[in-house]
């Protein structure tokens, strides 16, 4: 399920690209340096797996179905794979509901059919499956293959959120934070971006950073000021100290996802010269020059 997002405020897109949990890649490709042995363990597991699906045994069926998928054990046949998913889903398995949602929604073993993925999405997610439950609220939000229903996308997104989620936590609070199927509550949405940006979740993090800098709803953010900015920013990120604060020194400068203000570049570049940051100094020069 889990895919890059592109860093957006609130919601834009951010909803269309977890949309595409369905477009994740779950073939497994081998490289050149692949252990013998375990492909030999694999074949073994695989020929196990086969004779206890062909015995009726649902969890066998599933994995039977995913070597298929991935090669793992057999030769790579995405067809059987369906079959066998088929299989499996109707005695109830989730995992297998959920993939054939996902082999639906990308037409991967079967004619594309987003109002069939739907359907086995449903499925899983009605048992629970937080996957499934995230791309059923995509589908209704982007009307794919079902009419275009806010308040089920909001409520397969909470569904999956409650869980724990991240990627689920950051759209229920986009959901929130733009007034899409459920009352527009901009603290509601800041608190789940910062349960979504504690398990790590970069877009959710770049939000939190936008709103202590005062630039993202500042009247609902309990956390404002350059400490928290700088601390979401580098959740968002991965930088170093000196690399965040020279960073958002840029984007004040530059009107990148926040207004202009030259003094506010100023000051982060000297925070970022403090830790050591060489381009700082050459930058400050620059708008001193300039001023």
């Amino acid at each position: 399920m889990r895919i890059p997002l592109t860093v957006l405020v609130f919601l834009g897109a951010a909803v269309a690209a977890c949309s595409s949990n369905g477009d994740k890649d779950t073939s497994a490709t081998l490289t050149d340096e692949t252990d013998p042995v375990a492909l030999v363990d694999d074949a073994a597991n695989f020929a196990q797996n086969l004779e206890n699906a062909k015995a009726g045994d649902a969890g066998a069926r599933h994995n039977a179905a995913v070597a298929y998928l991935r090669g793992d054990g057999v030769e790579q046949a995405e067809i059987e794979a369906v079959t066998w998913f088929q299989l499996a889903a109707g005695q109830g398995n989730p995992d297998s509901q959920y993939s054939l949602g996902v082999l639906f929604e990308q037409g991967r073993g079967v004619k594309k059919d987003p109002a069939a993925a739907a359907g086995w999405y449903l499925a899983a997610a009605e048992q629970g499956h937080a996957d499934a439950q995230i791309n059923l609220g995509s589908l209704y939000l982007n009307e794919n293959g079902v009419t275009r229903d806010d308040e089920r996308a909001a409520y397969w997104y909470g569904r999956a959120a409650a869980q724990g989620v991240a990627d689920a936590q950051f759209l229920l609070g986009g959901m929130y934070g733009a007034g899409l199927g459920i009352e527009r509550d901009p603290a509601a949405a800041l608190e789940w971006f910062r349960h979504a940006a504690g398990r790590g979740h970069k877009a959710a993090a770049l939000n939190l950073s936008l709103v202590a800098l005062g630039n993202r709803n500042e009247e609902a953010s309990e956390e404002t000021g350059s400490e928290a900015a700088l601390k979401w920013y580098r959740v968002a990120t991965g930088l170093d100290v000196a690399t965040a604060c020279y960073r958002i020194g840029k984007m004040f400068e530059q009107g990148k996802m926040v207004k202009p203000d030259p003094a506010q570049a100023v000051e982060w570049y000297r925070r970022a010269l403090e830790q050591g940051h060489e381009e700082a100094e050459k930058d400050l020069d620059r708008l001193d020059a300039d001023n």
